[in-house]
């Protein structure tokens, strides 16, 4: 039988008892394109049910108009319909004469179930009363009309259709609400003919204040032009496009227009965006990457001017080592008792001095640049911090500076950088002898915690005012007034001794009376790496630690 009905060029269709589809011939599923397989897609809609339940009672034949539900459209099936009993099992055979393809999609992609439904129910709802409508202005008995149709289940649907336009409705406002600021009509001139009124809300502009008049009469003439060409654009996709528009109050907004041309009615539909605060993010975020490129090429400038001061300064030096040496050897000697020897060391010292400068912009941009690393090892941190106090103490003693070490352990093994720790306390210790008086004493202090080790550089020297105490880890930060300080310096060292804590994960701090003194007080974790060689300091004062307390002690006048 089913190999019969597959070869007719005819629509047939058979319907179990329950009105599901069991079996559609060849040339219904070609007609309506879709599988075999996949029948279970189509769905018949109640009033059909009913309508069929109703006139196949008592009659075994029937002609109608089917509505069937089908891979998101909407089909009106003219039928004649077959009532066939068997073994008390009902089956409706559908021969189906004109199949009617509604232009009416139900959803592009994945479709809300609910909106779907409710679209449906809609449109049967809608024919099933211009039906009507049709018929009660033909001679056609009232009777007649509505014999067939369920008054009672068609205002019921009615009443659920106009119940679910409300849910909808709040649906697409709370998509609205989310999506934009305001909506709105226009026409090709810009003439506004609809707004809601979230306008106010946003641009100050009531909607009486704005229907009928010109939308660009508020836009910033900057934007004026390529506004019209989006209103009198021929396509119908959405267009965006952002402007500046005068709000009531003078002030002037950024905005976001999502335009679309509505042909059909000759109008302009505009979902409108505050993009305010967007821009100023914007602009924010330009103007500090503007600032990181003028820090990087900052930083490259000092970089490369910090290598060719290098170059000569270290012939400098060499030189002047070299007049030393031969000095000391009687090789050179002055006439009148020129004394030589002291401006050597003059020249000396201030090479020291830019040699610490430029180590300093050096070291600094490296860190900027991400390129400064630690060379990490297992060193006691004891013997590290008393290794530098005794290769200060004889510098401090001859400016009449008592240096005196103390500690709470005589071991503690951590992993870090020695030399970096050298250059941390050098510059703390640097720090203190310059506002130190003669007479006056410095403490260097070593106390372990249990997953730390604090270490604290102490003075009891001029102190620190409190404005200053905030700023005096930032780059170029100077404590003293230029013309009043007593010693020179760059203001990069205490920057760049927070930048080495930083780097070893410790924290450093500040504390400081005026008239009374200051105390230094940095950490960093009790950490061991057992990877590490435990490193030991040679605590002689060689020549090399002599060289590095010149250095960082050059900008204090002998």
């Amino acid at each position: 039988m089913k190999e019969f009905l597959n070869i007719l060029n005819d629509y047939i269709v058979v319907l179990d008892k329950n009105f599901h589809f069991k079996f559609c011939n060849e040339s219904f599923l070609k007609e309506v394109g879709i599988e075999k397989n996949n029948i279970q897609k189509f769905r018949l809609d109640s009033s059909s049910e009913e309508e069929i339940v109703i006139n196949l009672k008592d009659n075994n034949m029937y002609t109608t108009i089917l509505r069937v539900f089908i891979d998101k459209k909407y089909l009106k099936l003219y039928s004649k319909l077959i009532k066939h009993v068997q073994d008390k099992e009902v089956i409706y055979y559908v021969y189906v004469y004109k199949i009617e393809k509604s232009n009416f999609e139900i959803c592009q992609g994945k479709a809300n179930d609910r909106i779907e439904n409710e679209l449906n129910n809609q449109q049967y709802c809608i024919e099933l009363l211009e039906d009507i409508k049709l018929k009660l202005k033909s001679d056609v008995a009232i009777e007649d009309i509505f014999k067939n149709i369920d008054i009672e289940n068609l205002i019921n649907e009615l009443i659920n259709i106009i119940y679910n336009c409300e849910l909808v409705q709040k649906d697409i406002k709370l998509f609205l609400d989310l999506s934009t600021d305001f909506i709105g009509t226009l026409d090709k001139e810009g003439n506004l003919v609809m707004v809601d009124d979230s306008c106010s809300k946003i641009i100050g502009w009531e909607p009486n204040e704005l229907i009928s008049n010109n939308i660009l009469n508020i836009i910033h003439d900057r934007y004026k032009e390529s506004f019209k060409e989006c209103l009198n654009k021929i396509t119908t996709e959405v267009t965006t496009i952002e402007n500046r528009v005068k709000c009531k109050d003078g002030r002037y907004k950024w905005l976001r227009w999502n335009i679309k041309n509505v042909i059909e009615v000759g109008l302009v539909a505009v979902a409108v965006r505050d993009v305010s605060v967007e821009k100023k993010e914007e602009k924010r975020i330009i103007k500090l990457k503007q600032e990181i490129e003028s820090e990087n090429l900052k930083n490259q400038f000092f970089a490369n001017l910090s290598h060719e001061f290098r170059t000569p300064l270290n012939i400098i030096l060499g030189t002047i080592q070299l007049l030393d040496m031969n000095i000391n050897k009687g090789n050179i000697y002055t006439a009148n008792k020129v004394d030589i020897d002291n401006y050597s060391k003059l020249i000396k010292q201030n090479s020291y001095r830019l040699l610490r400068m430029v180590n300093n912009l050096i070291d600094m941009s490296k860190i900027d640049a991400g390129y400064y690393k630690l060379e990490l090892n297992s060193y006691n941190i004891v013997n590290v911090v008393e290794d530098i106090s005794l290769s200060v103490a004889e510098y401090a003693k001859g400016k009449n500076i008592n240096l005196i070490f103390d500690t709470d352990c005589e071991e503690l093994v951590i992993t870090c950088d020695s030399d970096k720790i050298e250059r941390i306390l050098l510059n703390l210790l640097s720090n203190s002898i310059k506002n130190t008086d003669s007479g006056g004493t410095i403490y260097v202090n070593v106390n372990t915690g249990i997953d730390k080790v604090n270490i604290s550089v102490e003075d009891n020297g001029h102190g620190i005012p409190d404005s200053k105490l905030s700023n005096i880890f930032n780059r170029f930060e100077q404590v003293d007034d230029l013309l009043i300080r007593s010693y020179e310096g760059s203001g990069i060292g205490l920057s760049l001794v927070k930048s080495l804590v930083d780097m070893h994960g410790g924290d450093i701090s500040v504390k400081s009376k005026v008239g009374i003194g200051t105390i230094f007080d940095f950490s960093i974790p009790n950490n061991l790496v057992n990877s590490c060689e435990i490193r030991e300091r040679n605590n002689k004062l060689n020549s090399n630690k002599i060289e590095k307390c010149d250095i960082e002690f050059s900008d204090i006048y002998k």
